[in-house]
């Protein structure tokens, strides 16, 4: 493994040093040792993207100033995603197939056992982006901690303004219906980070009679999120990092808007049917994790006050100093790999 660490020990060094505290409303709040109330300093040592060619620049700008939402979107989507490293270190098979308009590869660790538990994940990137390719080294890290007895299948998905919301969950829960009806499968987890989140959530309440658990990632939780308003001051490192912290709610705020504006002709914004956060009822057993410098967070604290009232074993984790999409610097911030194991800990324990 190549790390952007100044060196391999001091990542693992960092990764043994998380220290972990429960707050009041019995969360789990994951944070280094030198926790200073700012952005966590290993984002720094993060190489930058590169920026999109000239040509996308201009394009980006023309369909701005334009209101061409679709073609935004498109050139949006150049944008996601980060480079993140394979911490594997086990034999792993990887099997790739096509489904329809779903393509998705399988992880389980090289093993005459048969996997008796599967667990389906989705990426995020606010339904008009993001790719398998960003969590694959995350999903394949996930497979190998859980061990033989576990599939991790990893998917993409169309995508707004290409495919309609309705459609991207219909072709999504034919898959997972059709892969667990041909397995007697033990547990059947539904996973995803942001938008993935939503899709996982919302497929859950679809499937209720088969979705064992959840795993949701810094996850979108409603298709409205004007009904869950963001201030500044409602986060702890406003007081440090203001502009930070101002910027990083706007981003967000506008991504959602614009998914709001792409699927508004589909007649899902004001159906509670298509808003998970209107039907914790039906979740089952959830792991939340958030990040602490994140939009999102608001939704994420939303959720928990619903789920910290009932008795599924439900678990909320926080990393504080980290932003959103963390997982996307998968073996570079040693809190990506902690999540993961977090995730396989909940999953063992179950």
């Amino acid at each position: 493994m190549t790390e952007y660490s100044p060196t391999l020990t001091a990542y693992f060094d960092r990764l043994h040093a998380l220290e972990t505290r429960t707050a009041m409303d019995g969360s789990v709040h994951i944070a280094t040792p030198d926790d200073n109330g700012t952005i966590d300093s290993w984002y720094d040592l993060i190489p930058p993207r590169q920026p999109l060619p000239i040509a996308e620049q201009q394009g980006m700008q023309v369909a701005y100033a334009t209101g061409d939402l679709a073609k935004l979107a498109q050139y949006i989507r150049l944008t996601m995603g980060s480079q993140n490293q394979d911490v594997t270190s086990q034999l792993i098979d990887e099997v790739e197939r096509t489904s329809g308009q779903l393509v998705m590869t399988s992880y389980h660790v090289s093993s005459a056992l048969e996997p008796v538990n599967i667990l389906f994940y989705l990426h995020g990137g606010a339904l008009i982006g993001g790719k398998r390719a960003v969590t694959a080294n995350f999903t394949k890290y996930v497979a190998q901690e859980l061990g033989p007895t576990w599939l991790v299948v990893n998917i993409d998905y169309p995508l707004l303004p290409e495919t309609k919301l309705s459609e991207m969950l219909a072709w999504l829960q034919h898959e997972i219906t059709t892969i667990t009806g041909a397995n007697q499968y033990q547990q059947i987890v539904l996973g995803g980070d942001s938008s993935g989140g939503y899709l996982a959530a919302q497929l859950a309440t679809l499937l209720q009679n088969i979705v064992t658990a959840t795993v949701l990632l810094y996850p979108q939780l409603t298709l409205q999120p004007e009904r869950y308003p963001v201030e500044v001051n409602a986060f702890r490192l406003a007081t440090t990092q203001p502009d930070v912290m101002q910027g990083m709610i706007s981003s967000m705020q506008q991504l959602l808007q614009l998914q709001q504006h792409l699927i508004q002709t589909e007649a899902v914004l004001d159906n509670a049917q298509f808003n998970p956060l209107a039907n914790v009822d039906v979740l089952p057993s959830t792991l939340l994790i958030s990040a602490e410098v994140d939009a999102l967070v608001i939704q994420a604290q939303a959720l928990w006050a619903q789920l910290d009232q009932r008795d599924l074993g439900d678990q909320y984790i926080i990393f504080d100093q980290l932003k959103h999409a963390f997982i996307d610097q998968f073996g570079v911030l040693p809190q990506a790999q902690r999540a993961a194991q977090e995730i396989v800990n909940w999953l063992k324990n179950k």
